[in-house]
């Protein structure tokens, strides 16, 4: 039982992954196209595309030492 929840972690982990990577290079691809339309600088246009990380970026600098705080439980 126990072999089948990592099973499911990592796949969720992969999955999750993969989104994100898909999720950056679309925002990579219209960045042309943004500052065609609106004429941004490069710099307005980090502004544009900063917020991407700030998700992944608080997960790892609170989930994971949440994680380490709860510990490892093990089931009964």
């Amino acid at each position: 039982m126990e072999n089948t929840h990592r099973r499911s972690l990592f796949v969720a982990s992969c999955i999750a992954l993969v989104v994100t990577a898909f999720s950056f290079a679309a925002r990579a691809d219209i960045v042309g196209e943004l500052q065609a339309e609106f004429g941004f600088t490069e710099a307005e246009i980090g502004w544009v595309n900063g917020p991407a990380l700030w998700g992944f970026t608080l997960s790892m600098m609170f989930g994971g030492p949440f994680c380490d705080l709860l510990g490892r439980q093990t089931s009964a």
